[in-house]
């Protein structure tokens, strides 16, 4: 099980302060943002190819970026 807390400029893209969600892997949680957040999922793709300048971190433990 993860928590995802939504926080910052993506904060807006969520209708909860927090999610938990099942996942085996890093792509099951970027499969649910596609599936259960297409506004966000379209956010990170233009992230990934610079049309933003925010960067999005995946947080495995306290203090810990994966």
């Amino acid at each position: 099980m993860l928590t995802i807390k939504p926080v910052g400029s993506v904060k807006h893209f969520f209708e909860e302060d927090e999610y938990v969600i099942d996942v085996k892997n890093c792509v099951d949680v970027l499969l649910y943002i596609q599936s259960m957040h297409p506004r966000l999922a379209l956010f990170m793709k233009q992230s990934g190819i610079f049309e933003t300048i925010e960067d999005i971190c995946q947080i495995t433990t306290p203090n810990s970026i994966l």
